[in-house]
């Protein structure tokens, strides 16, 4: 589905998903942890059953913490085993540059792609050192093979360990962009992530809308976070997605400044509003918006922010059909698990 810019023109094709995505994202209700809870939604069990860890307000004068821990949230027995075995079948795609101008929530059209820029700028190299940032926001898989990236949002999160499960028994490597509030209460569980080959990257601190603040406050919301997950992953991330994909003039400065490129995505599932129960128009919605024929697709899907029953129902599908149709999978460091892990 092409999507137009502000100018009225139509200058990229992108899949249907993100067009409704942004669309969607328009009305969600900024600052809070997650995307949108559907009408009637209920939070999960995992949620209820933790008291949430007190947060000081982040602002440019709030340096870093490390917040509290408490409890890890577990992985079910089935998982601990599969989880050390993961290994895929990966690829790449073409990174894309784009205009910051949109002034927040609800100006999403704004940071549609406009060209197209070298993927070595964006990939990070291998180990623990990142790439120069991109000069713009990416929307695509990196590299030139037929790649797919899966990423998942909003976690450490109740449908976690579900996903490592489906990505091991797949061989599949995705990635895992983390909330800092919820990697600081289930750090256990940002290591078994990391632990099963997966990359851990940058999802703000919590959640706030980046296009409402200040480009000082965005950086020191990004360090914070940052630093959080290198101390827990051994590794310091080099991506960094805007919660909502909201951002303005300032956010991919403040990102860069922290080594951070800057990622949306063009593919979104929409998983979020499918509902916490499973449901057939909720599953087969995300079947449908899934599938692209974009050779280097960046497929959003949730694995926090709320129960995502649907998506864990559709996670095998989504992949068969995407090794079927003769994409491997990547992280966004461009490699396989089996590179990886080389």
């Amino acid at each position: 589905m092409a999507r137009a810019n502000r100018g009225g023109r139509v200058p990229v094709a992108l899949g249907a998903g993100l067009a409704l995505s942004l669309a969607a994202m328009a009305t969600a209700t900024a600052g809070t942890l997650g995307d949108p809870t559907p009408p009637g939604g209920v939070p999960s069990a995992a949620a209820t059953a933790r008291s949430p860890i007190s947060l000081p307000t982040i602002s440019a004068a709030t340096p870093p913490s490390s917040g509290a821990t408490v409890e890890p949230l577990p992985l079910p027995s089935s998982a601990a085993t599969s989880v050390t075995r993961v290994l895929t079948t990966g690829a790449t795609g073409a990174a894309v540059s784009a205009a910051t101008t949109g002034a927040g929530l609800g100006r999403e059209d704004a940071l549609l792609p406009q060209h197209h820029q070298s993927a070595a700028t964006v990939t990070a190299a291998p180990g623990t050192s990142c790439g120069a940032p991109a000069r713009g926001a990416i929307y695509a898989a990196p590299g030139s093979r037929k790649a797919v990236a899966l990423t998942f949002d909003d976690g450490p999160g109740p449908d976690t360990a579900a996903v490592l499960e489906i990505l091991a028994r797949h061989r599949v490597r995705a990635t895992f962009f983390m909330v800092g509030s919820m990697a600081a209460t289930y750090p256990a569980t940002v290591r078994q992530v990391v632990a099963a080959g997966h990359e851990v990257e940058n999802h703000s601190w919590a959640h706030a809308n980046f296009g409402r603040r200040d480009g000082a406050t965005q950086r020191a919301d990004l360090r914070r976070t940052s630093d959080l997950l290198a101390r827990l992953s051994g590794r310091r991330p080099c991506f960094f997605r805007p919660p909502y994909g909201s951002m303005n003039s300032a956010t991919v400065p403040a990102a860069a400044a922290e080594r951070l490129t800057t990622t949306m995505w063009d593919v979104d599932t929409l998983d979020w509003a499918a509902g916490t129960r499973v449901n057939q128009r909720g599953y087969l919605g995300i079947r449908a918006r899934a599938r692209t024929t974009l050779p280097h697709p960046m497929v959003l899907l949730h694995d926090g922010g709320g129960q995502r029953p649907n998506m864990v129902h559709e996670l095998d599908g989504i992949i068969d059909w995407y090794a079927g149709h003769g994409y491997v999978f990547i992280g966004l460091d461009g490699r396989t698990a089996e590179e990886a892990s080389n």
